[in-house]
């Protein structure tokens, strides 16, 4: 029997653009690239890039539910210094990091000795006389706005208010109403953004009469019920459902959702069955 995880998991995979994170690469072992990430050491695939020199931080990007190395975190550069030598390895320190590496037949490597790395072999190739920078083309004056990300922007918690807040779903009924808390995280990923399209995602258990969805303005639950600014009817009442530009303002000055109903019975997994409720979903520009 599927539990949330799995399905948790499988909406996560439906999103275009998943997850992106770092790890440092610890060697091949088979087909599959060691790498730690955090306090976890994982085996995965490594894709479209020579295996990495071990100690290396490398992109990770997960789609379809697997995580994949894809290459360097960062581009990095062909010159470095000989910092440490030695048989038949020396250290090169390139691009702000120091690795010990091979280096060809017939090159002594000789400290401070300006270096060519070739990263798809992971060799020192010799000594250099100079490296070219080229010629600055200069800068376009113009110059425009960047995509935001699109990940999705997860609650930290939700609630349903009754005289006091009941249990961790949500309920928008006669006498009950409910509300979704970011903890500033919507604060932080609209920093410096124009939106033009807000979604939040509403796993729907029941839906009976009036609903209204709306903004409030706490960061995390308070000791009373929420309020509710900003409230237009809700339709539809669950997936991913588009909500009014009006609320993006309240929402990046750090708050967050509610729902309220005084005709009907209205109903949604929480946070802690549901990870994605009250998730929400940005389009726009940076």
């Amino acid at each position: 029997m599927r539990d949330a995880d799995d399905i948790f998991k499988d909406r996560l995979n439906a999103l275009p653009d998943v997850d992106r994170r770092t790890a440092v690469f610890v060697k091949m072992m088979g087909s599959l690239a060691q790498v730690n990430t955090g306090p976890t050491t994982i085996m995965v695939p490594c894709v479209g890039f020579t295996p990495p020199v071990p100690g290396m931080t490398v992109q990770m990007e997960r789609t379809a539910g697997q995580w994949k190395v894809t290459g360097p975190a960062v581009a990095l550069p062909a010159v470095g210094t000989i910092t440490a030598t030695g048989s038949p390895t020396a250290t090169v320190t390139i691009g702000g990091g120091a690795y010990t590496l091979f280096y060809r037949s017939g090159y002594t490597p000789t400290l401070g000795d300006s270096v060519e790395v070739n990263w798809a072999t992971g060799v020192i190739q010799g000594r250099i006389t100079g490296s070219n920078s080229g010629t600055d083309p200069g800068t376009n004056p113009g110059g425009g706005p960047t995509p935001l990300p699109g990940d999705p922007v997860l609650a930290t918690n939700s609630g349903q208010y009754r005289s006091r807040w009941q249990s961790n779903d949500v309920r928008a009924s006669d006498s009950v109403s409910g509300a979704w808390f970011y903890s500033g995280r919507v604060a932080a990923a609209l920093t410096g953004a124009s939106v033009s399209k807000v979604e939040i995602y509403l796993p729907l258990r029941t839906q009976v009469g009036v609903c209204n969805i709306g903004t409030h303005g706490y960061a995390d639950m308070p000791g009373g019920w929420t309020g509710i600014a900003n409230s237009t009817a809700l339709n539809p009442r669950g997936g991913w459902v588009s909500l009014p530009l009006s609320f993006v303002s309240a929402l990046a000055a750090g708050g967050g959702i509610a729902v309220t109903s005084g005709n009907g019975d209205n109903q949604w997994s929480g946070t802690q069955s549901d990870p994605l409720s009250g998730a929400l979903r940005f389009q726009g520009t940076r």
